[in-house]
């Protein structure tokens, strides 16, 4: 198929897929499997203050620097911290027990911060974890898109953000809580709509959510998994978010059509050349 037929197809495929909306003819929402990767990571036992820095940093592993080594890995040269922590100063003082005795404790006396990197700023031997979401991102479709395009890909506690997947524009990186292609797929046309330029909403947002949601159920189509194409999913999603903005579905789906066929053309392309 040529490229430019790519946004055509994607455009008919979509319109087919609002019309199975409004005739109610959808299946039922598939059920999402959570992932079970273990990651025992040293953070997780940090203070929640620390935990939320390296949050906001984009970590998703963060460690100092004597740690990677512990882990058989060092950080790359030249890279500057991700963020920074608190740790307590102790020191050594004496005071006389309920028994009249005096003996030795430790005390806070204060904190001091250090430095910490993410996974990303570090070579070395895979972690365990590494490799379980190495074969797990290796079997979702157009995966290479996302390599193609350098991103970062994680998987994450849902408890953690509450949700079955991010995409972070900042980071350039895609989490995954569930395993579930469909999932992965809405994460991927959010990077594409984001790399063509329309992507320009903050956060949870009806128009963005939507073009993520349908553009994920057209690609499926398109990539011949109709397996995968999880309409009423879709559907249920995309309702939630215009009965809480007060939209009606139909037309916010129509609305948003060309731009899932501008994403969807943007990692077709890319395929091709993956």
């Amino acid at each position: 198929m040529a490229k430019k037929g790519y946004k055509n197809r994607a455009k008919e495929v979509a319109e087919k897929v609002v019309k199975a909306f409004e005739s109610g003819d959808v299946s039922e929402p598939m059920a999402h499997m959570f992932l079970s990767i273990k990651k025992d990571l040293p953070m997780n036992s940090w203070s929640w203050n620390n935990r939320f820095m390296v949050f906001m940093a984009n970590c998703s592993d963060a460690r100092g620097y004597k740690q990677w080594l512990e882990a058989d890995r060092k950080v790359v040269k030249g890279q500057k911290a991700a963020t920074y922590i608190l740790y307590p100063r102790f020191r050594k003082d004496k005071e006389t027990g309920s028994d009249g005795k005096e003996k030795e404790v430790k005390k806070i006396y204060g904190f001091g911060a250090t430095a910490v990197f993410d996974v990303k700023q570090t070579e070395g031997e895979p972690l365990p974890y590494q490799v379980e979401e190495e074969e797990f991102f290796g079997s979702l479709p157009l995966v290479d898109v996302a390599k193609k395009w350098n991103m970062n890909l994680t998987t994450f506690d849902a408890r953690t953000f509450g949700a079955a997947g991010y995409f972070s524009a900042g980071s350039k990186e895609i989490g995954m809580a569930v395993a579930n292609e469909n999932t992965f797929l809405h994460e991927l046309i959010h990077a594409a709509d984001k790399k063509v330029g329309n992507l320009t909403e903050n956060g949870q947002n009806i128009v963005s959510e939507t073009v993520a949601e349908l553009g994920a159920t057209v690609l499926a189509r398109m990539i011949g998994r109709n397996d995968i194409a999880d309409e009423g999913g879709a559907f249920q999603y995309i309702k939630k978010y215009a009965e809480a903005n007060k939209k009606d579905v139909y037309k916010t789906c129509r609305m948003v059509i060309d731009r899932v066929s501008e994403a969807i053309q943007e990692i077709m392309n890319t395929a091709e050349m993956a």
